[in-house]
């Protein structure tokens, strides 16, 4: 894992950085992720590009505020390989169910990315998108974590009117309606490998969601997507560590 990460981020490191024995760990965690189980070269880029983009992110904003970007993580660090491991588990889970018993893998991959969208994302989007907002002179209270250093994922939708690039990389594989339904189960099982989902906007109800009705390998589809984007964003913390 360690030579990998050298070799594809090395030139984003100067004579300068430090590899603690807590670097390394979380090296080691997110490449045996994002270099086995079953994944692609694809899903190697796409990490990559999340990577360096949320690593732009980070020192764009550190280079105003590198004091208050440095207080922000410092929240976070000790939840990164815990949350981490919560939805890698997660997410074995769901692939561990039999093909042969399609609800309950429905509701596993259901759980999975609840799992991954509250405890993960909201963790590790944090320091970044305070950065970001730094960069940008963003006066939206939003922007700024929690006390326990969390971010509500909502402000990426804010984020994506500010943003020069065609597409918002940390939003990737987030879909709120998805998380909402199983959060408030708004969603029911059908035959061949189904679920129908809905996400009703009690104040606004033509802006309602759904219902939609999604195969199986649609949701783990999505579920693929952000926990491939969860690793990129997780390495961009791993370089502005270092």
């Amino acid at each position: 894992a360690f030579p990998r990460f050298q070799r594809d981020f090395g030139d984003l490191l100067n004579s300068n950085a430090l590899i603690t024995d807590f670097t390394r760990a979380l090296i080691d965690r997110t490449f045996e992720n994002i270099m086995w189980f079953d994944r692609t070269n694809k899903d190697y880029k796409q990490f990559e590009r999340t990577a360096r983009a949320a690593y732009h992110f980070l020192q764009e904003g550190n280079k105003t505020k590198p004091k208050e970007i440095a207080q922000q993580y410092s929240l976070i660090v000790d939840k990164i390989i815990p949350s981490l491991n919560n939805s890698g588990l997660a997410l074995s889970e769901a692939k561990d169910v039999s093909s042969e018993d399609p609800d309950n893998r429905i509701r596993k991959y259901l759980g999975s990315y609840k799992v991954m969208y509250e405890g993960l994302l909201c963790v590790i989007c944090a320091p970044v998108i305070y950065a970001f907002g730094i960069a940008k002179r963003v006066k939206d209270k939003d922007f700024t974590p929690d006390e326990n250093g969390k971010i509500s994922l909502s402000t990426l939708k804010t984020m994506e009117k500010l943003i020069v690039y065609s597409d918002n990389r940390l939003a990737i594989g987030l879909n709120n309606h998805v998380r909402n339904a199983y959060s408030h189960e708004n969603y029911r099982i059908l035959d061949d490998a189904k679920v129908e989902l809905w996400d009703p906007n009690p104040y606004k109800p033509k802006k309602s969601w759904g219902p939609e009705i999604w195969p199986l390998e649609t949701l783990i589809e999505l579920n693929d997507q952000l926990w491939v984007n969860a690793l990129g964003i997780t390495c961009a913390l791993i370089l502005y560590d270092i």
